[in-house]
């Protein structure tokens, strides 16, 4: 199993950074190695989906779960390797911190390291662009 996870803090207004998460069509905004995102449904936990990679194949996920205005993590079946991405806004007296997560599961260590690394490798641009996006920075 692979696991990684980001933390990012700024002066920003968590309904932004909520708001950019809840609309799928900016995704591509925020993180530039997706290309589009379908919904079949509302954002809310159990809602299906298709994520269009710019390199690679369309991914189809689920909303697995979704804190309205807190988290909400996305499952992705890749075959025999699962793929999950966690996402968490929490306020503080620095501000708000943002939270990716990443979390690869499949048979072949080397497999799942290999897709593991090559994601996370891409979270701290997209909490740069997040907070960027959200009139933070």
């Amino acid at each position: 199993m692979f696991k990684f996870t980001q933390s990012s803090t700024e002066r920003v207004e968590k309904q932004k950074v909520w708001q950019l998460y809840a609309d799928t069509n900016s995704w591509s905004q925020w993180d530039k190695g997706v290309k589009g995102v379908r919904l079949a449904g509302p954002f809310a936990a159990g809602t299906q989906g298709v994520m269009e990679m710019q390199a690679g194949p369309a991914l189809p996920f689920c909303l697995n779960e979704l804190v309205e205005g807190k988290s909400f993590s996305v499952k992705a079946e890749l075959g025999s390797i699962t793929v999950s991405f966690g996402h968490v806004l929490q306020e503080g007296a620095e501000g708000v911190t943002i939270t990716h997560s990443v979390e690869v599961q499949g048979e072949d260590e080397r497999q799942v390291n290999g897709l593991g690394q090559n994601i996370a490798a891409g979270v701290p641009a997209c909490l740069q662009n997040l907070l960027a996006l959200a009139g933070g920075l």
